[in-house]
Parts: structure tokens; C-alpha cells; sequence
């Protein structure tokens, strides 16, 4: 069950990342920053999260990159099957030889 202090904290750092408490308040979580080893690295992964979401939400997508996702997963499954089918050529050979030793060992 999580801690509600931990809720209140994880709260109150996000609101601080993002600039959205009063002065008071401000002031007030800035003098807990300063004792609280534990909040000071809440506080360094909300900022942290908030700016991959803002380097997130930068990134645009077009269709040049797209296509270039769709031609690295088409390379992708190629060598999956490449593998695979590889996998079955060794299989078949094997089994060759051995039909190929056996038939020489015991003449069958």
C-alpha cells in the first residue's frame, strides 16, 4: 500500500518541476529540498521525465522517418527468416547425413 506521504510528495515535486506553486509554497519546498536527500532526487526525475516528454512532444514524425522504421523491421524479419530457414537447411543436412553414415556403417 503506497505511503501518503510519498502521494504528497511526489505531488508537491511535480508541482515544483513545473513552476505551479505560489511563492509560499515554493519557499517552504525549497527548505525541505535542502534536508531531504530523497526529495532532491524526486525532484531530479520529474525533471527528468518532463523534459523527455517535452523532447517528446518536439519530435515530429514524417514520412521519411516512417519509412525508414518500416524498412529496418522489413531487414529485421528478412534475417529472422534467413535464420530460420537456415536453421531447417541444417536440420535437412543433418539428417541426410546421417541417413548417409547409417546406410554405410550398417547397410541399411
Amino acid at each position: 500500500m503506497p505511503n501518503s506521504n510519498s502521494k504528497k510528495f511526489d505531488r508537491l515535486a511535480s508541482l515544483y518541476v513545473m513552476n505551479a506553486m505560489s511563492k509560499t509554497e515554493k519557499e517552504n519546498f525549497e527548505n525541505q529540498l535542502k534536508t531531504d536527500q530523497e526529495l532532491r532526487k524526486l525532484v531530479r526525475e520529474c525533471k527528468a521525465t518532463l523534459d523527455s516528454a517535452k523532447e517528446a512532444i518536439r519530435f515530429k514524425i514524417n514520412a521519411e522517418y516512417l519509412q525508414g522504421q518500416r524498412n529496418l523491421l522489413r531487414g529485421r524479419i528478412e534475417q529472422i527468416e534467413n535464420v530460420r530457414s537456415g536453421s531447417r537447411i541444417f536440420s535437412d543436412l543433418q539428417d541426410k547425413a546421417s541417413s548417409i553414415l547409417s546406410h554405410l556403417v550398417f547397410g541399411r
